[in-house]
Order: C-alpha cells, then structure tokens, then sequence
C-alpha cells in the first residue's frame, strides 16, 4: 500500500518478492509502477532503534538487524540488543517470532504485574530473541529505553553498537552490546556488561540448523597501560 501510494518502485520491489499470504497484497499493488531495485543496502532507524543491513539486493543476499530503543514502544517486545540473519531465504539468527493474541491469555494485558502478563509469553520475552538474562531474568517492560550510539555503513564493513542497560532494572548499570559484520560472511558479537555485584549472565542465542564451534585459542594476558588522564 506504501509503495503504490508513493509510486515507490523500490518498495514494491521488495514486497512483490514476499509470498502471496493475502487478498490486499494484490487489491493493493499497482500493476503500473515498474520494480527498481534499491540502491540503499544499510539504515539506521534511529527514533524506534532498529538499524538494518544488506550486502545486496541479489535472491541469496545476506541481511542483519539489530534492535536497541524504547522498551514501550507499540509492537515492542523484550529484545534490546537483539539481532537476526538471514541468507536469501533461510533464516540463521532468529528471534521466536509471534504469539497467538489470545485476550484470555493476558497476550494484551498491560496491568502493573511484575512482569506484565504480554511478557510471560517466549515471543514477547527476552528469551525468545537473542540478547542476555541478568539472574534469569530478561528485560523490563518500563520508560528506561535502549539507545544506538554509534552506527557505521561501508562497502566492507558495517557496526552499530547498542546501550540497554537501563533496560534490565537495578540487575545491571551497563551493557554495551558491538555488532560487527566485516562483508561479506563474519559477524562477531562483543558484549560488555557491568553490575554492581555478582550476577548470573546467560548468552542467548536463537538459530536454525546446527551449529559447531571451533576450538577455541588459549586466553593470552597481554599487558597494556590505561591512561587515566581526564584531559
């Protein structure tokens, strides 16, 4: 509907490639406006705080999303410093995807439960994404948001870093989350995480097919100096 309002070739583009699943993507389509492939491979939505990648607009693409702001915005779900991947048409890095929106299962129910009801469910949780429980617990549904810093976009190279720290109550006074992706195939996760006391914090990682992990290289110390000059 977007697309054939503004005659945006480029977005019908990308939604006459979507599986017909309904009667009003074709009553609302517009026969007249050509596809153009987008010219934009990279996005930063800064006011919702979802940041989007490609590596191309070719059937078997690679595409990342990342996802760090307002723990109540409309549709928003538990998953701050949050990310997917999808190659072409298989999806590697996922998030639980949708919950039946069951009234009588608390799916709308917004009281001041600790944790509200919406968020008992995988989909809605931080554990159904792929981000980190502080002591077990996920996210909280409350004012404090997520924030992107900063967010870069090269041919070779695209990173954006999150802070949703604030977002796991008095558990945690800092996590700073790097997502990297050096094009066209490594993606590598660096996350910091502060509390002021001792914390139990478990990496969640959501996917598809199976997965093998390499041996890992022995810890090396390496000495170095820190300059605590305030100037």
């Amino acid at each position: 509907l977007l697309g054939a309002g503004l005659k945006r070739g480029d977005i019908l583009h990308v939604t006459r490639q979507l599986p017909m699943r309904s009667l009003g993507q074709i009553l609302f389509d517009d026969p007249s406006v050509k596809s153009t492939k987008p010219t934009t491979t990279s996005a930063l939505y800064e006011r919702v705080g979802v940041s989007v990648h490609r590596d191309g607009w070719k059937e078997n693409a690679t595409f990342a999303g990342f996802k760090c702001g307002r723990v109540n915005e409309g549709h928003s779900h538990m998953d701050q410093n949050s990310f997917v991947i999808t190659r072409g048409r298989s999806h590697l890095a996922i998030d639980s995807g949708i919950w039946p929106y069951g009234h009588m299962l608390g799916f709308f129910d917004f009281r001041a439960d600790v944790p509200p009801r919406r968020f008992n469910f995988d989909g809605n949780a931080s554990f159904g994404h792929n981000t980190v429980l502080v002591d077990g617990q996920g996210q909280e549904y409350s004012d404090p948001a997520g924030r992107i810093e900063p967010y870069h976009h090269d041919e070779d190279l695209d990173y954006v870093v999150g802070q949703a720290g604030r977002c796991y109550g008095d558990r945690l006074t800092h996590f700073r989350r790097w997502f990297i992706w050096a094009k066209p195939d490594f993606f590598l996760v660096v996350d910091r995480l502060v509390s002021d006391r001792l914390r139990h914090f478990e990496w969640i990682f959501q996917h598809h097919g199976e997965l093998e992990s390499a041996p890992a290289d022995p810890i090396r110390q390496v000495p170095c100096k820190i300059n605590r000059s305030t100037t």
